[in-house]
């Protein structure tokens, strides 16, 4: 959960910095970039309010799984997106996971 927090902080400095030079980006209008960073910011938002409640001991089951089987689409392209698995501190091998699979992790650790 600490670098899932350090990857929603990274990801809105990284944003800022960008509608900051929105200019120099070929390709696209400063317009279109300020869209952009606008949608990336509110998947971020969306992600942490999925992962938060899946996290929160007093969501209900069913809304857990609602959130595991099918919310999470809205965010990831498919199931087999794969995903650091990093909620234990002491891991020593790098480990990735199915989102689905990992979602299922932080109901179950958190």
């Amino acid at each position: 959960m600490i670098r899932s927090k350090k990857f929603l902080v990274g990801s809105i400095f990284f944003l800022l910095n960008l509608s900051g030079t929105a200019q120099t980006i070929k390709g696209y209008t400063k317009e279109q970039v300020s869209e952009f960073s606008s949608k990336v910011e509110d998947q971020v938002r969306f992600l942490e309010y999925l992962l938060n409640t899946i996290g929160n001991g007093e969501t209900s089951p069913r809304d857990k799984d609602v959130i595991i089987r099918e919310s999470y689409l809205k965010i990831f392209r498919d199931e087999k997106v794969q995903v650091e698995d990093d909620l234990l501190l002491d891991r020593k091998v790098v480990t990735n996971k199915d989102v689905t699979a990992y979602l299922k992790d932080i109901e179950f650790f958190l």
